[in-house]
């Protein structure tokens, strides 16, 4: 439906936005004053210009630009998928490393 391709879109860009912010957040430092290095699984879709998936060069976007420079800053090592399906199947699927619906 063409009309809700663009919902669609900005919805994803809020929620790549708000996990990023709640990624940078969400961690504190250690007692040392060091950061703790944490991984995390996170998936993308086909929702360009927000995300997609190349096959030789894997996600890229505006999203994942915002959220790898988030984690960064906040020391998560990000360990990205690739889930064609969207999220609220992968989600519903518990999908895993590579799998597909």
């Amino acid at each position: 439906m063409p009309g809700r391709q663009p919902f669609r879109a900005t919805r994803a860009a809020a929620c790549c936005l708000l996990a990023a912010v709640v990624l940078a957040l969400w961690l504190p430092g250690d007692r040392t004053g060091g950061m703790q290095h944490r991984r995390v699984r996170i998936g993308v879709d086909q929702a360009a210009p927000y995300q997609s998936w190349n096959a030789g060069a894997g996600p890229v976007g505006f999203s994942v630009d915002v959220l790898r420079e988030a984690a960064r800053g906040a020391h998560i090592d990000l360990q990205w998928e690739f889930h064609p399906e969207g999220p609220q199947s992968a989600f519903a699927a518990h999908a895993g490393p590579g799998s597909t619906p």
